[in-house]
């Protein structure tokens, strides 16, 4: 069996759709063997972003849609989140005194990610991340 080097999924904002997204992003890594360490990286990336999209920028609105995109590249892989939600850039996020409960997400994904880079596109979040694959 070929397995693509590439997949999208799109899901709601609410609990059902993020279980969605996470068990797509987890089987494609699965089905590409990486390596444990790895998966688990991708993984807790894939869940702080999924999750914050729904607890932040969509908030206590009607579920709206997230899109994932993942690609094998040459060394690695390249994970793409867009969101319609409020425009939010988790990249340059500070925690401060009125919100010392959040940011430990964020911190991972600046930990577990290589590369990162987030911009808006016609009313869309879009988060960019590179993962190293060895």
């Amino acid at each position: 069996m070929v397995v693509s080097p590439s997949f999208v999924c799109r899901g709601k904002s609410h609990a059902e759709g993020l279980g969605v997204l996470l068990r797509a992003c987890h089987d494609f890594c699965v089905a590409h063997a990486l390596p444990l360490r790895a998966v688990s990286q991708i993984f807790v990336l894939c869940d702080e972003v999924i999750a914050n999209i729904a607890r932040h920028g969509y908030g206590n609105k009607t579920a709206g849609h997230i899109t994932v995109r993942m690609r094998l590249r040459a060394g690695g892989l390249l994970i793409v989140f867009s969101d319609e939600a409020e425009p939010f850039n988790p990249l340059v996020f500070r925690a401060t005194r009125t919100n010392t409960a959040g940011g430990f997400g964020l911190s991972l994904l600046k930990s577990f990610a290589d590369k990162a880079r987030y911009y808006r596109r016609r009313g869309c979040n879009v988060l960019v991340l590179w993962k190293n694959i060895k």
